[in-house]
């Protein structure tokens, strides 16, 4: 566990290293910074408790320490749209399936009324009725429309969207 620990935090590391070198806004990367710098602390305690009680060689284990090729983070507005677009699928036991062929009384729904409580109580409802009520649609910033239809009206809160 020791080394997967080590392995765990180097991981951290190369993230938000990544994400730091990619940033365009200085003040962005300035926090991006000062989580690196955490999990650089958070990698050498790793790799000394590994040494210590694991009474094995960092280099061992990572005998290459500078990080592979960065990754580059971009926009994935297309892919979260695509995906929105397939959604409506839940699990039932092992398999997926559409949600609109489950049966009324099916433990997703009952999930959803214990985790969420009564639709009209709903936080997340609550505040999208007062931002239509306010300004007269919710509260989305939106470039497209939305992918799903039922959740394109956003003058409407449409409560029932992914559910059946």
């Amino acid at each position: 566990w020791l080394e997967q620990w080590v392995m765990h935090e180097y991981t951290e590391c190369y993230l938000y290293y990544s994400a730091m070198q990619d940033e365009t806004d200085e003040y962005i990367k300035g926090i991006w910074e000062e989580h690196f710098y955490m999990e650089v602390a958070h990698l050498n305690k790793a790799c000394e408790c590994l040494e210590k009680y694991g009474k094995t060689k960092v280099s061992k284990l990572i005998p290459e320490p500078a990080f592979p090729k960065l990754l580059s983070f971009k926009g994935n507005k297309e892919y979260i749209r695509n995906v929105l677009k397939s959604v409506g699928i839940t699990s039932v036991h092992e398999e997926y399936i559409p949600v609109k062929e489950l049966e009324p009384d099916a433990r997703f729904f009952c999930h959803l009324a214990t985790v969420n409580g009564p639709e009209a109580n709903n936080a997340s409802h609550l505040v999208i009725e007062k931002s239509i009520e306010k300004f007269g649609k919710d509260y989305r910033y939106e470039e497209k429309t939305h992918p799903i239809k039922a959740l394109q009206d956003r003058k409407d809160d449409n409560i029932t969207a992914g559910k059946k």
